[in-house]
């Protein structure tokens, strides 16, 4: 899971493997995805390794310290000048569900295609 490496790599805690991981995913996670999603995270993910060099050596070689991952999820509300985050996504799996452990399958193939089929592109 893509997001696991990355999780790794801000921690300080990947290897050489991880980041090769990551790469080939970058690479691969649009492929066959039925949201504009994951063309977002590979260009996100692509920049930040592209432009950002330096600092992903420096995590991977443990030079620069670990930090934790930030929550990027649904803003609920603005409380004393402060943005405030679903938390429950902390807790999403890649198949979109709240589950213990991911399905392994896509969220529309776990969950069904909400669109009627002349709603959907191509």
């Amino acid at each position: 899971m893509l997001s696991g490496l990355l999780e790794k790599l801000s921690r300080s805690d990947a290897e050489e493997r991880d980041l090769a991981a990551i790469r080939e995913r970058v690479d691969t996670v649009a492929d066959g995805a039925r949201c504009f999603l994951a063309s977002q995270q590979e260009v996100v993910v692509g920049s930040l390794l592209s432009r950002f060099p330096g600092a992903v050596d420096d995590h991977l070689h443990r030079r620069a310290p670990g930090i934790e991952p930030s929550l990027v999820a649904e803003l609920v509300d603005i409380a004393g000048g402060r943005a405030v985050l679903d938390e429950r996504h902390r807790a999403k799996q890649p198949d979109w569900s709240y589950d213990d452990v991911d399905s392994g399958q896509a969220p529309a193939d776990r969950f069904g295609e909400h669109r009627s089929p002349h709603e959907l592109p191509g």
